[in-house]
């Protein structure tokens, strides 16, 4: 798929952060499929049940 690993995702989980930031959200917490988790790991989400947390506190 030619718009595959194009950095569009990481560009839109840079938006929701920084939207979420000012917006003073602790964290974002997202359910993501199977082939996005290894995304949202990789910007630095945590697992957390059967959801992913990225933390806004610790994530400057």
């Amino acid at each position: 798929m030619p718009y595959r690993r194009k950095g569009i995702a990481s560009k839109l989980l840079d938006a929701v952060v920084k939207e979420a930031k000012q917006r003073h959200c602790g964290k974002v917490t997202i359910t993501a499929s199977a082939m996005g988790k290894y995304l949202y790991k990789s910007y630095g989400f945590k697992p957390k049940d059967n959801d992913l947390d990225y933390d806004l506190t610790m994530n400057d």
